[in-house]
């Protein structure tokens, strides 16, 4: 058997790839990466979309008086 060869046995067929190690490990490197950066992007668009629409619903207010009074309890609050 060569050295860079890998054997992938299916039912009736036998499938040969011919790639080095050090190659499927950079191919599986850059497709993790691509995928690391699309998560990220994809989330930053649609939280960014999602704090677009809120800031222009008029509940905002609420909901910064809410948090207001959140942060009021906590800063009155002694700490041990």
């Amino acid at each position: 058997m060569e050295k860079n060869l890998i054997k992938i046995e299916a039912e009736k067929d036998i499938v040969k790839i011919q790639y080095s190690p050090f190659q499927m490990a950079f191919n599986s490197f850059l497709s993790g990466l691509a995928w690391g950066v699309g998560s990220v992007l994809g989330a930053t668009v649609i939280v960014t979309l999602i704090v677009f629409f809120v800031s222009k619903l008029d509940t905002a207010p609420i909901i910064g008086g809410y948090i207001s009074n959140i942060i009021d309890s906590i800063s009155s609050t002694p700490f041990k």
